[in-house]
């Protein structure tokens, strides 16, 4: 009987101990995660004034953007939400690169 409720208290060990790495190991990886890996774990929908704020645009520009069909969207509402994908695409669309 001894050894069983050793044994339990192993396994009770081994579980929590479990639990502890995988807590330490989950926050190092996202620590460290690579950049793809942060991409991938951005929410794919911005809303109006995240992509204000993130890339410096007026409500007017974000308007002409809509207009001329140059970045995609979802409208419910009055809420506009713009697909992250295509408005960093139409940053890279206009980027210079600089001679080296």
């Amino acid at each position: 009987m001894s050894d069983q409720s050793s044994r339990s208290v192993v396994v009770s060990e081994q579980t929590r101990l479990e639990k502890v790495l995988a807590s330490v190991v989950r926050r190092e990886l996202l620590q460290s995660a690579p950049d793809a890996l942060r991409e991938a774990m951005k929410s794919k929908w911005l809303h109006r004034d995240e992509v204000k704020d993130q890339y410096g645009l007026t409500d007017r520009q974000l308007q002409y953007l809509r207009d001329e069909k140059r970045v995609t969207y979802s409208q419910h509402g009055r809420r506009i939400w713009y697909l992250r994908e295509s408005v960093e695409e139409y940053f890279e669309e206009g980027r210079v690169d600089a001679d080296g």
